[in-house]
């Protein structure tokens, strides 16, 4: 067997994690023609967007602009242009197992740069098996089969932070636009990592010793550079919205793990103890690697102020609590991963405790890493929230996730400007309407989305009145509308509709598409 500190145990093990991730992930996926998840449709029609020459526009909405950023979703449309992609929901699900191996990969090789080979494979162990085990992926990071944004995004800011250790300390001004660039562009895969990095790299820098003015200059070069590429996300959103988000269900969205009335005590000491004593072994051991505990300081500081305002704030509407207002469940993500490394790092540190000669201790780790591999790795493939997400997508997806029937004839028989009005309700507290997916998936424009899906910069509840006139007319239970007229309806199969004021065009297992007949307007309210 190789020494405990060699160089090919590490890339085992690594190997190990990659196939059991990418098994669990085949398994798990097989048999389905869409992704459960309602952000990953809110992703496809984005994608669609970029398909359909829509480059800074909400598909959503008229007259809005894209809210959401728009990397992932861009990559995703290239590589579906590019291969050809006839099936766009089947892609997504077929494509998530191999995607998700990627953010695995890049905590590998941030952990080599950090701590060293022993601490990439112990923490890589963390980030798979057991942030996997006590949080769902998008709550505690890991693993995940499913593609959505802001898990694909560690990667990016994985990739970016070995950067960072490797390359800030010596503020070379040649450095600073590389830097900048990959900052930027994890910005504009997702906000957050990319606020978390600008912050990592100046407090790397500040640490750094003898630098000074030319760590200012190297800032002011990098952070340049960074704004270019986020401008491509938020000039358009800055000039076309003046007003800031006037709709804030989506950014005070929390999570049911971190809902403060029903908060799992039990579950937040599992989730958050491992790493705090592991930090206590780190400090007991003087565990002092060149640029590791200001970038992790910077990360972590972040991230635990921002879920402290979360617990402090709770339902005010304080400023203090809205501004730069984020799912706070984004922030306990990339604390969650800053556990792993911190875990990671001390597990070889807790192995140099034993007693015992060399071979024991290397017997008796053997042993416990391969307990820990096998318990840890049997919990991955039963994880309950991967099955529970694939028996919706088998046997519920028209009535729940999205009608595909409905999916595929929008973008067969309608052009990407058309307007489609539905029937549920979509506040908040409102179910997910299958229809309303089917059609944000198709990059087709709606009356209202749902609240928590619909774009912060546009007022919500006017529109959502809108709906509901459409929908109340349709069915003879309301006057016509004041907003201009709209093409088209979807409307469950029990929901009747009254034939003189729209013709009947389609009809799947749990919905009919109507073709709607003008009305008398007095006003204009909605453009097509």
């Amino acid at each position: 067997m190789a020494r405990v500190d060699g160089r090919v145990w590490p890339w085992l093990v690594l190997a190990l994690l990659l196939a059991l991730c990418l098994g669990h992930g085949l398994r798990v996926t097989a048999g389905l023609a869409l992704p459960p998840d309602p952000d990953a449709l809110r992703d496809i029609g984005f994608a669609q967007g970029f398909l359909d020459g829509n480059w800074f526009g909400d598909p959503a909405y008229a007259n809005t602009r894209r809210y959401y950023p728009p990397l992932i979703s861009a990559l995703a449309a290239l590589a579906i242009r590019l291969g050809g992609v006839e099936d766009i929901p089947r892609f997504w699900v077929l494509a998530g197992p191999f995607l998700g191996l990627v953010p695995v990969a890049a905590f590998f090789s941030f952990m080599w740069r950090l701590a060293g080979p022993a601490a990439a494979a112990c923490g890589t162990a963390v980030f798979v098996l057991a942030n996997s085990a006590t949080a769902d992926p998008w709550v505690g990071g890991g693993y995940s089969p499913w593609i959505l944004v802001p898990l694909l995004a560690q990667a990016g800011f994985l990739a970016t932070a070995t950067l960072i250790l490797s390359r800030a300390a010596k503020a070379d001004w040649r450095e600073a636009p590389v830097l900048g660039a990959a900052i930027g562009l994890t910005f504009l895969a997702h906000p957050v990592p990319g606020m978390l990095l600008g912050a990592m790299l100046a407090a790397t820098l500040c640490r750094a010793p003898g630098i000074g003015r030319r760590a200012m200059v190297f800032l002011a070069l990098a952070g340049a550079t960074a704004a270019c590429f986020a401008s491509f996300f938020l000039l358009p959103l800055i000039l076309s919205h003046p007003a800031g988000i006037v709709h804030r269900a989506p950014g005070a969205w929390v999570a049911g793990a971190l809902d403060g009335q029903h908060i799992d005590h039990a579950s937040i000491a599992v989730e958050h103890g491992p790493w705090l004593l592991a930090l206590a072994v780190l400090v007991r051991r003087r565990w002092f690697p060149s640029g590791a505990w200001p970038l992790l300081a910077a990360w972590m500081g972040i991230c635990l102020v921002e879920l402290g305002r979360h617990a402090l704030c709770g339902p005010a509407d304080s400023m203090v609590c809205r501004v730069g207002r984020v799912p706070v469940h984004h922030y306990h993500l990339y604390l969650q991963i800053a556990g792993a490394c911190l875990a990671g790092a001390a597990l070889p540190e807790l192995a140099k405790w034993l007693p015992g000669p060399p071979r024991r201790r290397q017997a008796v780790l053997a042993c416990a890493g391969t307990i820990a591999l096998t318990a840890g790795g049997m919990a991955l493939l039963s994880r309950d929230y991967d099955w529970r997400v694939h028996a919706l997508a088998r046997d519920h997806a028209d009535a729940i996730v999205m009608d595909l029937g409905v999916y595929r004839w929008i973008l067969r028989e309608t052009p990407p400007g058309a307007v489609f009005a539905t029937f549920r309700d979509g506040g908040t507290d409102g179910a997910f309407d299958p229809a309303n997916f089917a059609t944000m998936a198709a990059g087709r424009r709606l009356v209202a989305t749902h609240s928590l899906f619909s774009n912060p910069y546009t007022d919500w509840t006017s529109r959502e009145a809108t709906r509901a006139a459409i929908a109340a007319w349709l069915t003879g239970e309301g006057p016509p509308p004041s907003s201009a007229p709209v093409p088209w309806a979807i409307a469950p199969r029990d929901t009747p509709v009254r034939a003189d004021r729209a013709t009947q065009v389609h009809e799947t297992a749990k919905h009919r598409i109507f073709a709607i007949h003008p009305w008398p307007i007095s006003r204009p309210m909605l453009g097509n």
